[in-house]
């Protein structure tokens, strides 16, 4: 039996809602007030656990929204959902999420002429093109074309810090507010909009964990090695949060997504200190020097973690393949007593060129893998690869200045052997 205080709990809330905007769009759930929403958790949110949130967050989104109505487009989809939640402070109008609070754009026309659908979890970062995440309204803001474009799939951080080229970052973004900046890995946000960005990237890490269908696990980290659903940086997103709570128009658009749209709440936006109780404690954010983002690579520690990665100090292109030759050789055979033993030269099927345009001392290390380092190891992941060269533990080789070099892990690839070189620079292995 429903109770008397609940049904009028439900009744303020719809009378809020309703009396609050006026365009007619139906009020879908009653039960989106905080004590209704979060009554069957503890009264103490220290104690909350980040299962029982995203189970929450999942139960509870019941409602996936059309993207684009093909019939009649802005009414029940997510450009309808925007107009409605994202309401400029005028009549008619869109805020926009990279621009400055005073500058608003037309509610209608929507589309690439005037406002377009910004995913702050980007779809190159591992949102799907058929799962819920699409469609998410707590992830996805109006913005101009322009700067929809320019931000990209790139990494929220700050600009000159967090980039591994500070002279070639833009500041202003184009399209984008006077405090924005964008760099080559970077887009850096307008401070008045830092705070709710980072709240819905928290949503996102939480709601998504990869357990629905087309839906991968979408996580927050300071070391993004996985594209295809790694979003950064989790420190500077945690400094944000906390720098920037949230405000008024924050709050309304929550309640007014779970109960006019989806049917679940952000509880970043509720409890802000939750990210104290979901989240590891960030990193002192690195000043402008060598120590960046980009040094890290690490997992599974905890992020976020800036240890200085020295397997990741040669600048991209330092040290450039040149030939992968496949032969008709065997790469390994087995003895009658099952243990393989080691192929000579002519038996091997795979060469590889290296050149390298930076200078080596004798002994220099050079690491081919597709897995991450953690600062003192390769660690192995899963059973995927990056599509360069299929294996699942890691191979090295050493490098010379003259002469041949001893490998460094016999004991895992034995049959990895130095063929021969042209100079000091120029080094083939035979891989199999």
């Amino acid at each position: 039996m429903i109770s008397f205080e609940k049904i009028f709990r439900s009744f303020l809330l719809s009378v809020t809602l309703l009396g609050s905007f006026s365009n007619g769009q139906i009020l879908k759930f009653l039960d989106c007030s905080l004590d209704d929403y979060y009554g069957g958790l503890s009264s103490d949110q220290s104690s909350w656990t980040r299962d029982e949130l995203q189970s929450l967050l999942y139960l509870t989104h019941r409602n996936n929204v059309e993207f684009t109505n093909s019939i009649d487009p802005g009414i029940d989809d997510v450009w309808g959902a925007l107009i409605d939640v994202d309401e400029g402070i005028e009549p008619g109008t869109v805020s926009l999420i990279y621009s400055s609070d005073d500058e608003l754009l037309p509610s209608i026309p929507f589309g690439e002429t005037s406002w377009v659908r910004d995913h702050l979890f980007p779809i190159l970062r591992g949102v799907d093109r058929q799962g819920p995440d699409l469609t998410d309204i707590h992830a996805i803001r109006p913005a101009t074309a322009l700067s929809n474009f320019v931000a990209g799939d790139k990494f929220f951080g700050v600009c000159k810090v967090l980039t591994t080229s500070p002279e070639q970052c833009i500041s202003p973004a184009e399209g984008a507010a006077s405090d924005t900046c964008v760099c080559e890995r970077i887009f850096e946000p307008p401070t008045s909009k830092k705070g709710d960005i980072a709240r819905a990237l928290m949503y996102m890490d939480l709601r998504y964990d990869g357990n629905e269908p087309d839906t991968l696990d979408l996580r927050l980290t300071d070391c993004p090695f996985e594209a295809e659903r790694d979003m950064a940086y989790l420190s500077q997103i945690i400094t944000w949060h906390k720098e920037d709570p949230p405000d008024d128009a924050e709050m309304t658009r929550n309640l007014r997504t779970c109960a006019y749209w989806q049917g679940n709440r952000n509880p970043f936006i509720d409890y802000p200190d939750l990210v104290d109780v979901l989240f590891p404690q960030p990193s002192t954010l690195p000043d402008i020097g060598p120590l960046i983002y980009e040094k890290c690579e690490s997992i599974p520690t905890l992020p976020p973690t800036f240890v200085n990665n020295e397997c990741d100090l040669l600048p991209e292109g330092d040290i450039v393949p040149f030939l992968i030759n496949s032969g008709e050789g065997k790469s390994s055979s087995t003895t009658t007593s099952g243990e393989e033993e080691t192929p000579d030269v002519e038996s091997l099927g795979l060469s590889l060129g290296l050149y390298s345009f930076s200078p080596m001392e004798v002994g220099f290390e050079l690491f081919l893998t597709d897995n991450p380092w953690d600062g003192a190891t390769f660690l192995e992941l899963n059973t995927t690869t990056d599509g360069t060269i299929k294996v699942k533990k890691e191979f090295a080789y050493r490098l010379c200045v003259v002469g041949f070099c001893s490998i460094i892990f016999p004991h895992i690839f034995p049959f990895v052997t130095p063929l021969a070189f042209a100079s000091r620079s120029l080094v083939f292995y035979s891989i199999s």
